[in-house]
């Protein structure tokens, strides 16, 4: 039993006010209603339970010492008596031991010499209840020593904080020359979360699913610790003693939030992008998560995924079946607001189709940046999705054209390809460059395509944008079929491609369509 063997060693070392700090909350177990006194001169009680009932209630006073001798005990029955204190009931807590002969003449003695019942704790109720759940914060906290296979709450605390700064790190929440725009769905998650719920927020790629997570993790860092975690970043865990060696944690992971918040008052789960690992075994470890988390006390537990992910995954399903997750919808921008912006931007008598496309924030803010590389781009062809990113490529191409260099431009979309095929055939989409980086990938960092990561990787700033530009290039300019994509692509990230494949078949290559269909339930 080291752990107990630890615990007494902590109370031996520890001074007089530590020990009766300790005792008192040892104490409320029985005595829920005990008030501690402050420091003060020695009155001859450290805490009193006053009746609150009735007269007919018990006046309980209590007297700590770290002695177990009949003079210290003595001596703060004289003191009380001397102060006036109305006792019915004197409660004597020591460090040390007690026999049963001593404890019945102590006990007479308090009896016929003042009047009052004595009530004797000794080393024996400590050892019964110092190993008890209930009181690990304060074992922690007084004796410095930690649960049973648990880590000090400093150092959960450290790991949870540099998990979330990393999971966050270049996060931005404006629009460019937009700004920060309001969600009314903040305010919805705010308040499920605000009456003990818990909740997914469900939305189509590039809705502003992140984002809103993001920002409502700054509303809930006044609460309390903030554990945000990226699922791209735990993708390639199978187990929860993964996870918990993620953060540099002895597992379970879940007992280690428990105690965060138990310490804290209150913390906050928020677990990003579910869809990203929905195919993976890290999938079942995240729900698993979720699910504990869900239902611990002083904890919030928010999560998001796509409305297709939710259907098709039954882990996720589960969440809202079982786990009684609430979801709330990362709804399209209203059309009035993107008209408005549109015009602010310097797009003229947007065209309905243009207003429809940027009420999704991805696209809003790709449109932007069409806009700002090159304001006297046409925009009435921008129909859909497939339109808005073949011209958002057409102007990175021109842009970065150059008489020195007029292949710049051509070679830096061919890299975003390579890249995106990196992305996809990994574990949570991340890829390393070597450095120095070529002049393609040092310009696709400086666009913001692709951006470093906390641990040394980098991701697409989109998985729509990723899984744009290798369809692309798999269609143009290598005509490949399902098979072939399968044969360099893991389950977890073919279906998006093949989608984005299929929109470039039918929009150019009509005659590839039926073959493409026909091979891609095959695989």
């Amino acid at each position: 039993m080291p752990r107990l063997d630890d615990i007494v060693t902590g109370i031996a070392r520890i001074d007089g006010f530590a020990f009766q700090d300790l005792c008192i909350v040892l104490l409320k177990k029985d005595y829920p209603n005990l008030n501690a006194l402050p420091p003060q001169r020695d009155l001859g009680q450290d805490a009193v339970i006053v009746p609150f009932l009735s007269a007919a209630d018990l006046r309980v006073s209590v007297a700590i010492s770290k002695e177990s001798n009949w003079s210290k005990l003595k001596k703060d029955c004289r003191k009380c008596k001397e102060e006036g204190h109305e006792i019915d009931v004197l409660v004597f807590a020591t460090a040390g031991s007690v026999s049963n002969e001593k404890r019945q003449k102590w006990e007479n003695d308090v009896r016929t010499q003042f009047g009052w019942n004595l009530v004797v704790h000794d080393k024996n109720w400590l050892r019964s209840l110092v190993e008890l759940p209930d009181f690990e914060a304060a074992i922690e906290t007084i004796l410095g020593v930690p649960p049973p296979n648990g880590d000090f709450s400093s150092a959960i605390g450290e790991a949870v904080k540099r998990e979330t700064a990393e999971s966050l790190l270049g996060f931005s929440d404006t629009l460019p020359r937009v700004g920060h725009l309001e969600r009314p769905e903040r305010a919805k998650v705010i308040q499920v979360l605000g009456r003990g719920g818990r909740v997914l927020v469900r939305g189509d790629s590039g809705a502003g699913k992140s984002g809103l997570l993001r920002v409502l993790s700054s509303s809930l860092e006044k609460q309390g610790p903030i554990c945000y975690i990226d699922s791209r970043r735990v993708a390639h865990i199978k187990s929860d003693a993964q996870l918990s060696a993620h953060f540099g944690l002895r597992p379970p992971f879940a007992n280690a939030l428990y105690r965060l918040a138990v310490n804290a008052g209150h913390c906050s789960l928020i677990v990003d992008q579910l869809e990203s690992i929905g195919q993976l075994a890290s999938a079942a470890v995240m729900s698993r998560l979720l699910e504990q988390c869900a239902v611990m006390p002083n904890v919030s537990v928010l999560t998001a995924c796509r409305p297709w992910d939710l259907k098709e995954i039954e882990l996720y399903l589960s969440l809202v079946q079982r786990a009684g997750f609430e979801v709330i919808d990362s709804a399209p921008l209203e059309a009035p607001l993107v008209r408005q912006l549109l015009i602010e931007i310097g797009v003229h008598s947007p065209s309905e189709e243009l207003v429809e496309l940027g009420r999704n924030l991805l696209h809003l803010s790709s449109i932007i940046e069409i806009v700002t590389a090159d304001p006297s781009t046409p925009l009435s062809s921008l129909r859909d999705a497939l339109a808005l990113w073949d011209k958002y490529r057409e102007v990175l191409i021109r842009r970065e054209y150059s008489q020195e260099d007029p292949n710049r431009g051509k070679e830096l979309v061919a890299a975003a390809a390579e890249l995106a095929k990196r992305s996809l055939s990994s574990e949570g989409g991340g890829f390393t460059l070597s450095y120095p980086l070529g002049a393609a990938q040092a310009g696709l960092v400086s666009l913001g395509i692709v951006k470093l990561s906390a641990l040394g990787t980098y991701h697409f700033r989109h998985d729509e944008l990723r899984d744009y530009f290798y369809a692309w290039h798999a269609s143009e300019n290598r005509q490949l079929m399902p098979r072939e994509v399968a044969a360099e692509l893991p389950v977890n990230s073919r279906l998006a491609v093949f989608e984005w494949m299929l929109r470039i078949y039918q929009a150019r290559y009509p005659a590839r369509v039926a073959a493409f269909v026909k091979e891609a339930f095959g695989v």
